[in-house]
């Protein structure tokens, strides 16, 4: 066999190996699709475009963010518009009376093609055209209710389309899916419950119109309809409403009480573990069992924070193990015992504790593995010149260990602005006392939790920007010095 036959058979299962790459990165690729990428793509969604629930209000969704008139019709959106545009065209003077707020209101309905079934009229009226059909055939009654709310005295008209349809259909499908060949009270009651889901929404804007009909009476006819066209909503941006929820809310509290308690526990964290891992990697200290004293102090880093919070919450609460302790020494008074989770200092410095205790053992593994990649002959260099432990730590092992210190104090940093589990379970995601131990995680686990998914969408891009400009600054303006070097 030839060179050249030997060198493409060699080729060929080259490329065939390769082939069969693909097949054992595939299912890293999907993973990182389903728990990576796909996440990150509904996070910046969700900020843009999804709706969420304030009291009353029902927001979003397709960019727009009305108030009343919104919920999961969203045909109701493109009414807003002309709902605003008949108020502002409405010619009102002198004071509000009752023929003023019958003409906003049959203006609002009309425009907005909303039954109003809070009218008192309603109800009496639709039951009485119900019993004429009892013992009839259930489409002669949907199709009588089809004529029936189409009186413009409800609010509801055919020429106003699509909520009209809505109620056909609804109506028409009731009347398909009948069990009964006569009209009775029960399909009766069907009827009328589907015309009351149809205009659900419609009927917590006419609770609130009322009382504001109510409590503008005998005032100016211009500021109700002001006040009318301000009840209806407004279309706005999501993305402008999401950011500026958040911004409104006590979001830099919040933060500010992330950068306490990270810091708090960092400091220690980054001191015991610098003294620690030059101690382990140090040849003239000749330490025993350095073996077991390594796995003794990453041991923490293998328990979950859950246990780790519960275990600190047994300890310090009233009548833990603690104040016990303290109450036999005489040091604590038994009938006044000290309220660790009462107090801000007690409770963020528990929280402080619990994360230095987790992490300060991957931190000492992390910088003695910078360590020993130091050159040895460089320290033995500076004890033969006569330089001190601290010389040498400040004048060398420091300025060679740069690199792997400032990836410890991002990726700490990063892991600061995410705490979420020991403050979430030692104050029962309270933020307890008074919000003061409530993260910014907390805080966007707690909109998650009331389906506020715009919100969060809009505090995790925060929270994904402030990481990146940090990580950023603290990277370039302690990296200079080795940018150009290979």
């Amino acid at each position: 066999m030839s060179e050249k036959t030997i060198a493409k058979s060699k080729k060929k299962h080259t490329v065939q190996y390769d082939r069969w790459g693909y097949f054992f990165i595939a299912p890293f690729f999907l993973i990182y699709l389903v728990f990576s990428l796909i996440p990150l793509v509904m996070t910046f969604v969700n900020t843009f475009v999804e709706q969420y629930n304030v009291g009353l209000e029902v927001e979003g969704p397709n960019f727009k963010v009305p108030t009343y008139f919104q919920g999961q019709e969203k045909f109701y959106t493109s009414d807003i518009e002309g709902v605003q545009n008949a108020l502002n065209s409405l010619s009102v003077s002198g004071n509000v009376d009752e023929q003023t707020v019958a003409t906003v209101r049959k203006t609002i309905l009309s425009t907005a093609s909303l039954m109003d079934t809070s009218n008192v009229n309603f109800n009496s009226s639709f039951d009485k055209m119900a019993k004429a059909y009892l013992g009839k055939s259930p489409k002669e009654l949907t199709d009588a209710t089809k004529a029936f709310v189409a009186n413009e005295e409800w609010g509801l008209s055919e020429k106003y389309g699509k909520n009209y349809d809505r109620v056909v259909s609804n109506l028409d499908k009731l009347a398909s899916e009948a069990t009964v060949s006569a009209v009775d009270e029960a399909f009766t009651a069907k009827v009328k419950n589907s015309l009351a889901d149809i205009s659900g929404v419609p009927t917590r804007f006419m609770k609130a119109f009322n009382k504001l009909a109510k409590s503008s009476m005998g005032k100016s006819a211009e500021s109700f309809v002001k006040s009318a066209s301000d009840l209806v909503g407004k279309k706005e941006w999501a993305l402008a409403k999401n950011f500026r929820t958040v911004f409104e809310s006590d979001i830099l509290k919040y933060g500010w009480n992330t950068i306490v308690m990270w810091i708090m526990g960092f400091i220690p964290q980054i001191v015991i573990s610098l003294v620690l891992s030059v101690w382990f990697t140090n040849t003239e200290l000749k330490l025993k069992f350095q073996q077991f004293f390594k796995t003794v102090i990453y041991m923490p880093n293998l328990i979950m924070a859950s246990a780790f919070s519960m275990l600190f919450f047994t300890l310090f609460s009233d009548a833990g193990p603690i104040n016990s302790i303290f109450i036999k020494l005489g040091w604590m008074d038994a009938e006044n015992p000290l309220r660790y989770m009462q107090h801000t200092g007690w409770t963020r410095t528990l929280v402080a504790a619990m994360n230095f205790l987790m992490w300060y053992g991957n931190t000492t593994i992390l910088l003695m593995a910078g360590i020993m990649g130091i050159d040895e002959s460089l320290f033995e260099a500076a004890r033969i010149d006569g330089a001190s432990p601290t010389q040498v730590f400040f004048k060398v092992t420091m300025p060679l260990l740069m690199p792997i210190f400032i990836y410890v104090f991002i990726t700490s940093m990063i892991g600061g602005i995410q705490m979420f589990d020991v403050p979430q379970i030692l104050s029962n995601g309270a933020g307890t006392p008074n919000r003061t131990t409530m993260t910014l995680i907390m805080y966007l686990n707690k909109n998650l939790s009331s389906k506020n998914y715009g919100v969060s969408g809009a505090i995790s891009v925060i929270l994904f920007a402030v990481t990146g400009i940090l990580s950023s600054i603290v990277y370039k303006s302690n990296m200079k010095q080795y940018q150009g070097r290979r």
